[in-house]
């Protein structure tokens, strides 16, 4: 159950990731870089939230860490192919 708990984080992750796609697209190219500089906060930002806020009620933080673990492996991985996607097409 902890172990869902810290992997559910990766439903924010993905809607910072389709957001950061939508300003990718809105900003120009000389600014792009700094829109992964601010998903790379973001998602600092959410993880920090994630385990402080859900730190006091679950009894074993470590599966928790683990899922939260987790759901960074499948967003990277995520990322990574559609970026690898795009630049092919």
């Amino acid at each position: 159950m902890y172990f869902l708990a810290g992997f559910s984080l990766i439903l924010p992750l993905m809607f910072i990731s389709i957001l950061i796609l939508f300003f990718k697209k809105i900003i120009s190219k000389e600014l792009s870089i700094s829109v992964m500089y601010l998903m790379f906060i973001a998602d600092g930002l959410f993880v920090m939230l994630w385990y402080y806020g859900l730190k006091d009620i679950l009894l074993d933080p470590k599966v928790f860490k683990l899922g939260i673990s987790a759901s960074f492996v499948f967003i990277t991985m995520f990322r990574s192919m559609y970026f690898l996607i795009k630049q092919n097409n």
